[in-house]
């Protein structure tokens, strides 16, 4: 529903009302088929934090309209894979929580369906804060179940108080490296590696899971690997498609510059996985010395 990913000119594009009429479309004709007892939900983002993309006066229209239609659940998230590798969250939102938080109670007003709020939650006293202020009903988790998918059945028994938070843990690179992959690195980027390669961690214990394998944590396996990993995985699955017409994706690049910029970050891993190590050694010895 984003203006900025939505460039078509037909009756799926334009105006928010034609932006929407295709997730409409397809709420109708999913409970055609199953049946008014049957739970339908929907996922919305309330903002994707990008000038000129999906606003949140936008949200509170869709949200209504989605009510409209008697789901039975609204998820609410925000942020998009462009706007989260500008996006930097500050250090008091991330104690909070609850990143989405203050757009729940817009939302609230206009529905009367459960809500279910999710991204940055980790501790239950943070989830039970969520719950308590009647805008939320359901807490949602995404990341932390890609390496603990029993996370919140520890919670509710009380075996444990908080969930793992990978994203501190998962280090990009070798040490010596930090000022530029870290996370308070200035370079932009070195954050946008960071939050890619981040990303590729977590899709690639998805992966191992859906084929029935455990997990690794952040010192089984590391960032670099996992990016070359989710790499060759997403271009498997996007050369596979048929008759599909995308925008800026891999299954419409020419293959020469595909495999021109395969070629340059693979160099560019390389040449940081061998000279760190390196220099690692150096700073050791000198230490010695």
């Amino acid at each position: 529903m984003s203006p900025l990913a939505n460039v078509r000119n037909d009756k799926w594009g334009g105006s928010l009302e034609k932006r929407a009429s295709l997730l409409l479309e397809v709420v109708r004709a999913v409970r055609s088929q199953v049946g008014p007892e049957f739970p339908v939900s929907v996922k919305l983002n309330t903002a994707d934090f990008q000038r000129g993309d999906f606003a949140h006066v936008d949200v509170i229209q869709v949200a209504k309209w989605l009510s409209e239609e008697k789901i039975d659940l609204l998820e609410l998230s925000s942020g998009n894979y462009d706007s989260f590798t500008d996006m930097r969250i500050p250090k008091s939102t991330r104690e909070r929580e609850a990143y989405s938080a203050k757009y729940c109670k817009d939302i609230r007003a206009v529905v009367d369906i459960p809500i279910m709020l999710t991204g940055g939650f980790r501790t239950r006293a943070a989830m039970e804060k969520a719950l308590q202020g009647n805008e939320v009903d359901m807490i949602g988790l995404g990341r932390p179940l890609c390496c603990a998918p029993d996370g919140p059945k520890k919670l509710l028994e009380g075996i444990i108080d908080s969930l793992p938070c990978y994203e501190r843990d998962i280090q990009v690179g070798p040490r010596w490296m930090q000022w530029f992959f870290g996370e308070h690195t200035k370079w932009r980027i070195g954050w946008v590696v960071r939050i890619v390669a981040q990303q590729a961690w977590y899709f690639v214990n998805e992966y191992r899971m859906a084929d029935g394998l455990e997990p690794l944590p952040p010192n089984k396996l590391g960032c670099l690997a996992a990016m070359r990993k989710n790499r060759k995985e997403e271009c498997l699955i996007a050369r596979s498609l048929q008759g599909i017409q995308s925008h800026g994706t891999e299954y419409n690049q020419k293959k020469r510059k595909s495999r021109r910029w395969a070629i340059m970050i693979s160099l560019f891993l390389f040449l940081f996985l061998k000279f760190g190590k390196r220099s690692e050694k150096f700073s050791e010895s000198q230490k010695k010395l």
